[in-house]
């Protein structure tokens, strides 16, 4: 009886050929750092992908996506790791880690960001405060932008702002076949619909265009926690242009 482990093929054949490919690390099964490259929000999830791909560039996130193809390898795509399901972590597959890929530009004029697809939340909030500027977040500056824009986006400022899927202006996806190509209002307008909302079943988005928004005034709320231990705490909540972890 054959029986393939998880260092031998298909696996090992697209770590071999990434690792000649890639600008980024490929991390394996067995590596010293898989545990740590494995580590998610949800530390209840028990799935082990056999190997990373941590990504650099789009061309890296193209490469990973062809290698899976052609081996046959059952492929996800790891943003932000908040999922609560782990599904950022497919079992015995490859995983497309964009942790890497964290950069946000931001145009004041156009009150515009670029926003890489490994960047989050608190990512974006950084880089737009510095312009006196906010973004349509969620709750928690560690979620992937990404996945929370692709998702619909949920948070306190949607009832001037829009969800963060409606602040979407476009995006560079790679899809199933490997390209590369960008979506807009005017560009694959059918992706770009999909997108917005749809979830993460289209493409990988490896950077994208969000509409950042001027807010002059941001009530702080205070809210009073009754601890089990220590008595009462108070927690001050952060506008979304200061800390939001």
């Amino acid at each position: 009886m054959n029986v393939m482990s998880k260092s031998t093929n298909p696996h090992s054949a697209a770590a071999r050929e990434l690792r000649s490919k890639m600008q980024g690390r490929v991390v394996s099964w067995g590596d010293d750092d898989y545990a740590r490259t494995r580590r998610v929000w949800n530390g209840a999830v028990e799935n082990q992908p056999a190997l990373f791909a941590v990504c650099e560039t789009s061309a890296d996130v193209q490469a990973a996506v062809r290698s899976a193809r052609q081996h046959e390898v059952p492929l996800s795509v790891r943003g932000g790791g908040h999922d609560w399901a782990g599904r950022a972590l497919c079992s015995d597959g490859l995983v497309i880690d964009l942790s890497r890929m964290r950069r946000v530009t931001v145009d004041r004029r156009s009150r515009t960001a670029t926003v890489s697809g490994g960047a989050t939340a608190k990512d974006v909030a950084v880089a737009a405060a510095a312009h006196g500027l906010v973004a349509a977040l969620g709750n928690c500056g560690e979620v992937g932008m990404s996945g929370l824009t692709l998702g619909g986006g949920y948070g306190p400022l949607n009832g001037q702002c829009g969800l963060a899927a409606d602040n979407l202006l476009g995006a560079d996806v790679v899809l199933a076949d490997g390209r590369c190509v960008t979506t807009g209002p005017d560009e694959e307008p059918e992706l770009f619909w999909a997108i917005r909302g749809g979830g993460g079943n289209f493409g990988v988005v490896t950077s994208m265009r969000i509409q950042l928004h001027e807010m002059r005034h941001i009530a702080r709320r205070v809210d009073r926690l009754s601890l089990e231990r220590g008595g009462d705490s108070t927690v001050p909540l952060r506008g979304v242009c200061g800390d939001h972890a």
